[in-house]
């Protein structure tokens, strides 16, 4: 039972705005890579339509002229948009948004501390404690800056690399531990760090 109540390993560390934003450029990427293909070839069909449009009308005679060119400014102006869309506009409002989110968010602001159990991981921050159990994991990520740990409620825990030190290689090893043990997978995306 004492076993139980000392942690295997203790990690205190603030996330900051930069890894925030990665997160969240992590998950959008993973979530809107099929609807940005179909999006941005919607976008050059409707340009491609709208440009031939245009030059018809351009070049033909006829009443309805007037109101066929801004038809066709109009449709050009809605497939550049969809081109540029997944390329530019929604990176820039992800990253305000991302911005926005960091600087409301006292949990993301202030050091978090994170005691690992060989059952559970209890998370403090700003004197309040939360446990969360292995099983309640649903999957371990890693890219080349975080470690997150996605629970089955759809929160996510974030850790950080950048201040870990030398302790990332105790985190790997308590991690490679609870994958075997509770059968979690690890989804890793350029795990540098193992180069060292």
């Amino acid at each position: 039972m004492d076993e139980q109540k000392k942690p295997i390993l203790t990690l205190e560390y603030t996330i900051q705005p930069e890894e925030y934003l990665h997160f969240n450029q992590y998950f959008a990427k993973e979530n809107f890579q099929a609807k940005k293909n179909k999006t941005t070839l919607v976008g050059a069909i409707e340009t491609v339509v709208a440009l031939i449009l245009l030059y018809a009308t351009a070049t033909g005679e006829g009443q309805y002229r007037l109101m066929l060119i801004l038809l066709s400014a109009a449709l050009v102006a809605f497939g550049l948009y969809s081109m540029l869309f997944y390329t530019v506009i929604f990176p820039w409002s992800l990253k305000n948004a991302a911005r926005k989110n960091y600087e409301k968010s006292d949990y993301l602001k202030n050091p978090i501390r994170q005691d690992f159990y060989p059952d559970s991981l209890v998370e403090t921050s700003q004197g309040v404690e939360n446990r969360f159990y292995w099983n309640e994991v649903s999957e371990i990520r890693e890219t080349p800056i975080l470690f997150m740990l996605i629970l089955e409620e759809k929160r996510t825990i974030l850790i950080p690399k950048s201040g870990l030190g030398d302790q990332i290689y105790e985190l790997d090893e308590c991690l490679k531990l609870i994958e075997q043990k509770y059968g979690k997978q690890r989804i890793g995306t350029g795990c540098r760090w193992q180069d060292r």
